[in-house]
């Protein structure tokens, strides 16, 4: 047990050296037992000293004493009292409660764990040491008191041990009180999870989410209803109840409290929505199709109003004026020249019927009972007034001085405007500008708006132009140039069957082309004859060659051809026809494609790119940018798409070898389990490279992979067949020469292949795989560092305050 023992003035005295300058040797030889509770020393009553003493020394500063009884004495002692061997009392403790009960059947053992001010244990040693239970410490290995929780969440009793519950319950009460604000605490994990997952909010939702003070929506917002807040009432768009547009049914329902106003930028309300009453309210007028429905403008004649009554009546009631005036009427004005004067027809006082327009009187009117009448002459086909023919062929004509109110049932206004009669603009024969084309029935017309290009056109196949920025006259038959005239130059013909004739001559003919046929000319293409190549003799270019068939190398078939393939350079394998390599003419980009090396047996020829640096201090490969870029980049086919599986980038930091980890290429994310136990089954080891003798540090590839076979390329011991190859059939020239030493993939179409041997395939493997379980681990180390340190620092601490008491 650990009490507030007392050392007594003689135990103190004689701790102390006579010079003041250390401590004594003391030896602890006996303890006193009393009935009594002893508050000081002396120790009074005492009734019995037991010399069968033991001790350790188990900290600087703590000493732990044990006594054994095994006497037939029976007795109760409340206070004990420790001796040194001459019989010094050296410290005494006593309690109102028995501290120690003994039966004349039993054993009395007793602990005592002494914690001194200063780093004297040390100085104390023990007498007889048979029996020892000392207090377990860093050093020394002994019992231990389990720690209460509210002990365990102090931190301040450095002699107790956590239980798993009482660990749970301090740790959990740290972490809470370091909770919070400037509390430092800078945890691995919050509720199994990295920081990274918390910051990341839109990974974990798996959509960017919408700020709600405002934002910027790239998709539709789905919600079964949209209500705005505020003081009066429930507002907002709600789901309807059905697919139908009703007052009982609709998609959706714009639900107000009471009404909805429109207001501009500037808070002018220019309409509004009583929802209760129904009722629409506008500044200006509603519009359908961009007609205004109603305004007070619109009233009367001339609205346009077309209202569904007029006067309470629907519109067919006005529409029928037969059945509402019981007859059918005739109708005043409204035909061909008619105005909108009002005619008045009735009978007369003289006894025939007369007309009258507005307030002026016409006359009277003729009907068949007056029409035979003295009043109206017929002279023959002619009709006649007053001895005078109305009409007749002899007032017909120039200088019939007839002046008609139509003329071939037309106004003269009619003739008058000859644009309204013909539907266009005629043009002035003497002379006229036009401004579109003019057509005949087949399809002839001139064009020549704009000024640029004049046409006559034929039809839409044929015609000619002149281009009068360049001044070139040219024709087209079929849709084909036959003849090009510039104003300088040549006079160009082209003919579909290559002849063309002047004055009956022919000027060109196939046939007097090539050798034998004669000609003989001065130029060719405009150049002398002399700057042309000799494919028999070697050449000089002074300026370029230009191939239409490529480039051959060797035959023409079996060897190597480079050919334009559009914007870029092609190299053939001219047997097969497979393009090796290309380089793009707009990005000078290079694509090789290749299986196998040109020296079977030689492993820097198995890619499809090769480069050899035969010299010393050389660069197989070089590349030069001014900024950062990728100098090399690695794709793979994944599920059908081209995706890029890693890089090397060259910045001002140096090469990085990057391989790809993004976050959405990744699921069921969590923390490696027991990282330390992965790293403690790596074998790291030294070993030399047999080839070159060189000693070196690093790992065996199978062992790797047993511990992470990600990192590990190929299989322990691997092995590949390989054989020779040659041709199945030669159809011509000298047979190729076998490939030997080449696996079964390696062979080309065509050809056979015989197993001769095999070849080692060595593994490889890339150490950084393990670099996750590497960080894992330092990071659990890093953890538990800290919490060593700042288990030390409260211990020295606690050191440091006893010192100070």
């Amino acid at each position: 047990m650990s009490t507030p023992i007392t050392i007594t003035a003689a135990g103190r005295a004689a701790l102390i050296n006579a010079s003041h300058t250390g401590t004594n040797a003391l030896v602890i030889a006996a303890i006193g037992l009393s009935t009594s509770a002893v508050t000081g020393t002396p120790l009074p009553g005492e009734f019995k000293k037991v010399t069968a003493v033991g001790g350790l020394t188990v900290a600087a500063d703590m000493i732990h004493v044990t006594m054994t009884d095994a006497s037939a004495d029976a007795y109760s002692a409340r206070s004990i009292g420790i001796y040194l061997s001459d019989g010094t009392l050296f410290a005494v403790y006593g309690q109102a409660d028995p501290i120690l009960t003994k039966t004349a059947a039993s054993q009395a053992l007793l602990a005592v764990d002494i914690q001194l001010a200063d780093n004297t244990a040390t100085s104390i040693t023990f007498g007889a040491t048979e029996w020892l239970n000392p207090p377990a410490t860093t050093t020394t290995a002994g019992v231990v008191r389990l720690a209460t929780t509210p002990e365990a969440q102090a931190g301040a009793e450095a002699l107790a041990a956590l239980t798993p519950a009482t660990a749970i319950g301090a740790v959990l009460g740290w972490l809470l009180r370091q909770d919070g604000a400037g509390s430092a605490l800078d945890a691995d994990l919050l509720d199994g999870q990295h920081g990274s997952w918390y910051a990341d909010i839109a990974a974990r939702l798996g959509y960017t989410p919408v700020n709600r003070a405002g934002d910027t929506m790239s998709g539709s917002l789905t919600a079964p209803s949209l209500l705005v807040a505020g003081s009066y009432g429930t507002n907002g768009l709600v789901a309807g109840n059905g697919d139908a547009a009703s007052y009982s049914t609709a998609n959706a329902f714009l639900q107000l409290w009471n009404g909805l106003a429109f207001r501009t930028f500037d808070g002018s309300i220019n309409g509004f929505y009583d929802a209760r009453s129904g009722l629409f309210d506008v500044r200006n007028s509603y519009r359908v199709n961009g007609v205004p429905v109603w305004h007070p403008n619109n009233d009367g004649a001339g609205s346009g109003l077309d209202a569904g009554l007029l006067a309470g009546q629907l519109p067919g009631f006005y529409t029928d004026i037969t059945g509402r005036l019981g007859y059918t009427p005739v109708r005043q004005g409204g035909g061909t020249g008619q105005l909108a004067n009002t005619v008045f027809i009735g009978w007369g006082n003289n006894g025939r019927l007369k007309a009258q327009v507005d307030s002026t009187d016409m006359g009277n009117l003729v009907t068949d009972d007056t029409a035979g009448k003295a009043w109206i002459n017929f002279n023959g086909w002619a009709m006649r007034r007053n001895g005078q023919d109305l009409w007749g062929p002899d007032n017909d004509g120039a200088g019939s001085g007839l002046d008609a109110g139509l003329f071939a049932g037309q106004l003269p206004s009619y003739y008058t405007s000859i644009t309204d009669r013909l539907g266009y603009v005629p043009a002035n024969r003497a002379g006229d500008t036009f401004t579109g084309p003019i057509r005949r029935d087949n399809g002839f017309y001139f064009d020549l708006s704009g000024g640029v290009t004049p046409l006559i056109n034929f039809d839409d196949q044929d015609y000619m132009f002149y281009d009068r920025a360049n001044n070139v006259l040219k024709i087209i038959i079929a849709n084909a140039v036959r003849m090009i005239m510039p104003l300088s130059g040549n006079l160009d013909f082209y003919s579909s069957t290559a002849q063309a004739f002047l004055n009956g001559l022919m000027l060109w003919h196939a046939g007097n082309d090539g050798a034998g046929s004669g000609l003989d000319a001065g130029l060719l293409a405009g150049v002398d004859p002399s700057a042309y190549a000799r494919r028999d003799q070697a050449n000089t270019f002074m300026g370029n060659a230009l191939f239409q068939s490529g480039v051959y190398f060797g035959a023409t078939t079996g060897g190597v051809r480079i050919a334009g393939n559009g914007n870029r350079l092609s190299f053939y394998n001219d047997a097969s026809l497979n393009e090796r390599m290309a380089i793009s003419q707009s990005d000078g980009a290079v694509q090789i494609s290749g299986a196998r090396g040109i020296g079977a047996s030689d492993i820097q020829g198995s890619g499809a790119l090769r480069v050899m640096t035969p010299w010393p201090g050389g660069y197989g490969v070089s590349t030069y940018d001014t900024q950062d870029y990728r100098a090399l980049q690695f794709v793979r086919q994944v599920s059908g798409d081209q995706r890029e599986m890693g890089t090397i980038t060259v910045t001002d930091g140096g090469v990085f070898l990057n391989s790809v980890s993004d976050h959405r290429l990744k699921d069921e994310v969590r923390a490696i389990e027991d990282p330390e136990a992965t790293i403690m089954a790596y074998r790291p080891c030294e070993f030399t490279m047999i080839a070159s003798g060189k000693r070196m540090n690093g790992f065996i590839a199978h062992e790797f992979a047993e511990v992470n076979p990600d990192a590990v390329q190929g299989v322990k011991d691997g092995e590949v067949d390989i054989g020779t190859a040659q041709p199945l059939m030669v159809t011509s020239g000298t047979a190729p020469a076998p490939l030997v030493d080449i696996t079964e993939a390696q062979t080309p179409a065509g050809w056979s292949w015989e197993k001769t041997g095999t070849r080692p395939v060595y593994q490889t493997m890339d150490a950084t795989k393990a670099m996750p379980e590497v960080i894992a681990a330092l990071q659990i180390a890093l953890t538990r560092t800290k919490e060593q340190q700042a288990q030390i620092d409260a211990l020295l601490a606690e050191v440091a305050a006893l010192k100070a008491a």
